[in-house]
């Protein structure tokens, strides 16, 4: 699988509403397997990414989850 289906299988696993393992199965892979992409991803160095074109509500949705597990971590 290249680069860019990986990145892309991720970015739809972080729709609003997608379901990691819809997604795992539409696309043949393990929904462990996304888990995965979603934290090499994440641990990629600044500026290492190609960039990747998402819905303006998926992003709002990922920036409002960011910020609930940021709160969480404080208390």
């Amino acid at each position: 699988m290249t680069e860019k289906q990986k990145r892309a299988i991720v970015a739809e696993s972080l729709a609003p509403g997608a379901v990691v393992s819809a997604v795992a199965y539409r696309a043949d892979v393990r929904p462990g397997q996304i888990y995965r992409w979603r934290k090499e991803l994440r641990a990629a160095p600044a500026g290492s990414a190609e960039m990747l074109i998402a819905p303006a509500a998926t992003m709002a949705w990922v920036a409002g989850a960011a910020r609930c597990v940021a709160l969480s971590r404080r208390f």
